[in-house]
């Protein structure tokens, strides 16, 4: 399932964007074109507005969109930014206990407007490519171009390289030939385990109308 599935849904997720907004689609298939039928390893590389592409369907749309830790031990975690309890007092570390099983939002975390900005939420690709679009280092965590989609740490996923290779390939093959239409299909998310389409109750679909380029 991880080799494949989590791969898949984040493509399709992003394929659902890209229909939706066809002026990003155009802009992807041109740049994609430009560089020939046959793109070798050091070609997809070279892709940026590809890259950003990936890069933005996986800050919004994180194949295991959360994670859960257990605490080990009692300990106290700081907060980078201080918040003010019920009692109006400012918290600025967090008591924890053994056995405590943590939930760790990543799609919270890519779309937090404190963070990422008003357009957090938004779909928009051109944000890796202009300064200023994406936070700082010191801002976003030590993961994958600044996310958690493939988590963090000593824990961080082995197979990423692959994963967003991968993505890149499949991207490119589908939208050099294919045109993504939108049906104006109502969907929503579900995490059954990892994240899933969901329109008009049933699940694992995604209705996009297919032309070709």
């Amino acid at each position: 399932m991880v080799g494949h599935e989590t791969t898949a849904g984040s493509l399709n997720f992003t394929l659902f964007e890209l229909a939706r907004r066809p002026q990003i689609q155009a802009r992807l298939r041109e740049e994609i074109l430009s560089h020939g039928r046959d793109l070798s390893y050091d070609d997809l590389q070279k892709l940026e507005y590809l890259d950003a592409v990936v890069k933005e369907g996986l800050r919004l749309y994180p194949a295991s969109p959360m994670t859960e830790r257990v605490a080990l031990e009692d300990d106290a975690i700081p907060l980078s930014k201080p918040v003010r309890g019920m009692d109006g007092r400012m918290i600025r570390h967090l008591r924890v206990h053994k056995g405590q099983v943590f939930h760790i939002p990543f799609t919270t975390m890519h779309t937090n407007p404190q963070v990422w900005g008003p357009d957090a939420d938004i779909f928009n690709p051109s944000r890796w490519l202009e300064k200023g679009g994406v936070p700082p280092p010191n801002e976003l965590p030590h993961g994958w171009s600044g996310l958690v989609t493939f988590c963090d740490g000593p824990r961080n996923c082995i197979g990423w390289r692959l994963a967003v290779f991968e993505f890149k390939v499949i991207l490119a093959s589908l939208i050099r030939s294919i045109e993504f239409h939108d049906t104006l299909a109502v969907v929503q998310q579900k995490i059954a385990p990892t994240l899933q389409p969901v329109v008009d109750g049933k699940g694992g679909m995604l209705p996009l109308f297919v032309t070709l380029a």
